[in-house]
């Protein structure tokens, strides 16, 4: 097989291989495809699973073991400035 690849990921392979991550131009090809199955793999998810987590749901909901959507936000706000190193 032979594929073609634009110059600025020919060098990022050639660097990689250069560096010394990977023996071969292969070896990083085929990393980088095991991986991108590897991503789409784990995106997936199985109808028994989502049911299941519907369910779940469902049962917090009736059961009042819910969180303002506002308190989420906020959370996910204060956790996203953290990670970028701006705590207020």
């Amino acid at each position: 097989m032979n594929i073609s690849l634009r110059p600025e990921l020919e060098q990022f392979v050639q660097e990689k291989v250069q560096g010394g991550t990977y023996a071969s131009p292969s070896e990083v090809i085929e990393d980088a495809l095991l991986r991108l199955r590897e991503q789409e793999e784990g995106d997936e998810i199985s109808g028994d699973e989502l049911n299941r987590l519907l369910a779940e749901g469902e049962a917090d909901l009736a059961g009042g073991n819910v969180v303002d959507a506002e308190e989420v936000f906020a959370e996910l706000r204060r956790r996203s400035a953290e990670k970028r190193g701006r705590v207020g």
